[in-house]
């Protein structure tokens, strides 16, 4: 922000406006790239405790194609299996709604940063005038 020298010293709106919206600019920049961060490490953290419950899931299902041993056993494995199958359900439903969200927050993001560069534009077209 400058100012004009000279004893009419007035403010230079349009020094402050630029600098305004360049920092603007630049902040909402910040919060899409963090945004596009988290849902990447998500998107990552979830595959991975996907993956991790179908190879347990996969793991008992073995064990109740092979199991005959007693029925106590059977019916633990099969009330693991639902638990798993509960939990791997679950996990997507959280993840959905993750993303949802996330997604949300960045389509936000956006709009907000192209209203800003419009803004820009009008206001260069207003002092190109």
């Amino acid at each position: 922000m400058r100012r004009s020298g000279g004893s009419d010293a007035s403010f230079d709106w349009q020094s402050y406006i630029v600098e305004t919206t360049e920092a603007e600019k630049d902040r909402l920049q910040r919060q899409l790239e963090a945004k596009q961060v988290q849902i990447r490490r998500r998107s990552e953290m979830y595959e991975a405790a996907v993956d991790a419950l179908k190879q347990e899931l996969q793991d008992v299902e073995h064990q109740l194609d092979r199991c005959i041993r007693t029925r106590e056993k059977r019916e633990q494995l099969k009330r693991r299996r639902e638990r798993l199958q509960g939990d791997l359900r679950e996990t997507r439903e959280q993840f959905a709604d993750d993303m949802q969200q996330l997604e949300d927050a960045v389509l936000e993001l956006e709009a907000e940063l192209a209203e800003l560069c419009e803004a820009e534009q009008l206001l260069e077209q207003a002092v190109n005038r």
